[in-house]
């Protein structure tokens, strides 16, 4: 018997920054930091094991959800580990995404540190596996040039 969890398909990204972990902690849980490269959504949590966690999007008609979960795990500021899913569907419409897992693995190495995020939990190669694929590379691109030079990553379309 197989466990059907490994075979399922993930996303690994692994990147390097100049900065430390201390400041790779606060550019992930400040929403005044993910609003300039987690495509223009502030985050909002106490970051405490068991409570919820939401990336809203600033409308004219008032804060949307775009992405909500639950901390799973929490330990400052080696570990964050969340549950994941949009609020609403690709179309617009309030049926929410399947619920996933992603873990932010933050490990110093010498003067640089070693971020890994991991998005796991998928039922499949589903449309939500195939928009993560796309939706990552370029909020982490944008975190670590926020990090890098103080500045957000400006690509075109993809928000702040």
């Amino acid at each position: 018997m197989t466990d059907m969890a490994a075979s399922s398909p993930k996303h690994v990204f692994v990147i390097y920054m100049q900065s430390t972990p201390d400041d790779v902690w606060r550019a992930l849980t400040d929403p005044s930091m993910t609003k300039k490269y987690f495509h223009d959504t502030r985050v909002v949590s106490d970051f405490q094991v068991g409570s919820p966690i939401a990336y809203l999007l600033d409308e004219e008609a008032g804060p949307r959800e775009a992405v909500r979960g639950t901390i799973l795990e929490s330990d400052p500021p080696r570990l964050l580990k969340t549950s994941f899913y949009f609020a609403e569907n690709s179309h617009g419409g309030t049926e929410r995404s399947e619920e996933t897992v992603v873990t932010y693995a933050v490990e110093p190495v010498g003067e640089v540190v070693k971020l890994t995020v991991t998005h796991e939990g998928f039922a499949g190669e589903s449309e939500m596996f195939r928009s993560t694929a796309t939706g990552w590379p370029p909020i982490l691109s944008g975190l670590k040039t926020l990090l890098e030079t103080g500045r957000p990553l400006n690509i075109p379309g993809m928000g702040g």
